[in-house]
């Protein structure tokens, strides 16, 4: 066997620390380039799930290893949470330029948030700016006036009770004795508008109350009159159009922060009624955004990642439902690395060693590394009895407090080139490892008595 570790290290030895990182991996099942891949993504190699135990193991040790792996493990849940939830706000609260609220996202949330009283009020102030910037009242808007008049009288009595509510004057119209339209006074841009919502306001009330024959009847005429206002006044047909985004917008707004009261199947259906709405849909995913904030500001902050990493979860399903499909494996990614780094802080840090974690405690360093065979060659007896030990499992040797240290280090290590340099054997220790491992079991098996005589007897020749 020395003779064979001769030959593959020439006379190269591999540190104590590397060949426990090396064992380490190879419990994982994954190659170097996979484990590399991951440490490039985010993940450190003592969060792998296969791992925790030893991680566990490690830590129970005490001293400068467990302030590292400790150290770790409490601020990068945290770190990586936020990350994640900056990435998902990216894109939820990505592109809400359609409400023209500012340079800011943070201003349109405002906006969406705000009271109902505060919405009226902002709106109402746009369609004064609006009418302030005039418009032609021709003879083809006052034909489209009396003729919309005339085809609707039952909603002339809404065109009065709006039109009183927002001027605090009386009706400046009144029909004659031969239903021909009177006015008292020249209409302005700000009349036509009234006429045209006191319209639709009987068609809202049409259909609401079961006389859709009567809505239908009067779309085309609200359709008309609204034709004529935009074609005098493209800043009013501006202002109607910003107010009916922002008033779509803070409805799906709401809808969007009650998403994690739903079911998946309930938001799917909604995302159906508004997928020909990109305004709507931006705010529907803003409004989502904003609760998952909420239950992040709750109990929930710890577990809040590991539920929507979970599919077969409601958080897990509705982000996967409302996220857009070509991001979403990516984000899916940074959920899942922040969901296993919280998973190993409570394993790891959070509770009790376990039989496992001191079994794997009790491996630790057992690996036999090229150093104590190339001292057993050179002649040193206690590195031959060392060696010979931990093939016959007599003992565990162990890691020195720096090895043990240095273990942590690349444990928790975020930079993939120091874990592949751990990792990659160049000295062919990872071949004399696999031939060690196979005589240990043969050893084991066949010949205790034998084995355990020499061993017990090497430090005297």
């Amino acid at each position: 066997m020395l003779d064979a570790a001769r030959r593959l290290t020439g006379g190269r030895g591999g540190k104590a620390a590397e060949a426990e990182i090396q064992r380490l991996a190879g419990e994982t099942g994954l190659t170097t380039d996979e484990i590399v891949q991951r440490i490039a993504n985010g993940e450190t190699m003592g969060e792998n799930q296969t791992l925790l135990a030893a991680v566990r193991g490690l830590y129970a040790q005490g001293g400068q290893a467990a302030t590292t792996i400790q150290k770790s493990l409490t601020t990068r849940p945290a770190q990586l949470r936020k990350d994640a939830l900056t990435d998902i706000q990216k894109t939820l609260v990505g592109d809400l330029t359609p409400f023209n609220l500012g340079p800011r996202p943070e201003n349109v949330l405002k906006y969406f948030k705000q009271s109902d009283d505060a919405a009226k009020a902002a709106e109402r102030q746009a369609y004064s700016q609006a009418y302030g910037t005039g418009g032609v009242i021709d003879a083809d808007l006052l034909g489209s006036l009396t003729d919309a008049l005339k085809r609707s009288p039952g909603a002339v009595q809404d065109i009065n009770a709006i039109y009183t509510a927002q001027t605090g004057k009386r009706p400046f119209f009144s029909f004659d004795k031969k239903g021909d339209i009177k006015f008292s006074k020249a209409p302005t841009l700000e009349d036509a508008e009234i006429i045209r919502r006191g319209i639709q306001a009987s068609i809202d009330t049409a259909y609401s109350t079961g006389r859709g024959g009567v809505g239908e009847a009067l779309k085309p005429v609200e359709g008309a009159l609204r034709e004529s206002i935009d074609a005098s006044s493209s800043a009013l047909a501006a202002a109607r159009q910003q107010a009916s985004t922002l008033r779509g917008g803070r409805k799906a707004f709401q809808e969007g922060r009650t998403v994690l009261s739903k079911s998946a199947d309930e938001v799917d259906v909604y995302m159906d009624s508004i997928a020909d709405n990109p305004a709507m849909l931006s705010a529907f995913r803003a409004g989502a955004m904003d609760a998952i904030r909420k239950q992040m500001g709750t109990g929930r902050v710890t577990s809040m990642m590991s539920r929507l990493a979970n599919p077969e979860l409601k958080e897990g399903a509705i982000l996967r439902t409302i996220y857009p499909g070509d991001e979403l494996d990516s984000i899916l990614t940074r959920i899942g690395t922040a969901a296993q780094s919280q998973a190993a802080k409570n394993y790891v840090v959070g509770q009790s060693a376990t039989a496992s974690t001191l079994l794997q405690a009790q491996r630790t360093g057992s690996s036999i590394t090229a150093d104590e065979l190339a001292n057993a060659v050179g002649g040193n007896p206690m590195a031959g009895y060392r060696v010979l030990s931990k093939m016959l499992k007599d003992q565990n040797a162990g890691l020195s407090e720096a090895d043990r240290q240095r273990v942590a280090q690349i444990l928790t290590s975020e930079d993939p080139n120091i874990v592949r340099n751990a990792l990659v054997d160049s000295s062919g220790m990872a071949a004399l490892q696999q031939r060690i491992n196979s005589t240990i079991r043969l050893l084991g098996k066949s010949v205790p008595y034998g084995a355990g005589y020499i061993g017990a007897t090497m430090p005297r020749q």
